[in-house]
């Protein structure tokens, strides 16, 4: 693509970019695009500067560049700036807050705390207010946990798919060795 440093040309001669749209009767948007590097320029652009400035070399001034320049330049600053991470890395920022615990993850339902507490949400869309179910570190050695929890109404098949997840992390958290859960079938 073929780009023209106008503004660079346009200095060069003490021009304003007002100036510049009066001699030579372009637009003043396709003027400014052509500045900032979003639009390449035009052969009929071109004749029209080198109409409007016969004793200008143009060459000087005409680059060519795969991709818009602006943009490029633009896109390079985002990835720069999104490399640069603020904050404590020795803790991640919670996700939520919970029955006022820290969520340090959340699966569908289920969540672990920092403390390593895993919260249920008993609230399956039936729009009940049921609230949260908290099952503290202590817990995990339960061989039946699961059953207990297989128990109450709200805890349906999507729930034990996520509260396993959470489990094995929180165990993993709290350094408590996973105990093998077995839903029993009556």
């Amino acid at each position: 693509m073929k780009f023209i440093n106008l503004k660079q040309f346009r200095q060069d001669r003490s021009l304003s970019q007002k100036e510049l749209v009066a001699i030579t009767g372009l637009p003043q948007s396709t003027v400014s695009y052509i500045e900032n590097g979003y639009q390449e320029i035009r052969e009929n652009q071109l004749e029209v500067l080198k109409k409007a400035f016969p004793d200008a070399d143009f060459a000087r001034y005409i680059y060519m560049s795969a991709s818009y320049p602006y943009l490029t330049n633009a896109r390079q600053h985002d990835i720069e700036a999104n490399r640069k991470f603020r904050g404590d890395w020795s803790r991640p920022t919670p996700l939520d807050k919970i029955e006022g615990m820290d969520i340090l993850m959340q699966m569908g339902r289920a969540s672990v705390s920092f403390d390593g507490d895993i919260v249920l949400d008993r609230n399956d869309g039936t729009f009940l207010n049921l609230g949260y179910y908290v099952i503290e570190p202590d817990l995990f050695g339960d061989r039946d946990l699961i059953d207990h929890l297989t128990e109450k109404e709200w805890f349906n098949d999507e729930l034990y798919e996520d509260f396993k997840r959470c489990y094995l992390i929180a165990c993993r958290l709290v350094g408590k060795r996973p105990v093998k859960q077995i839903k029993m079938d009556y």
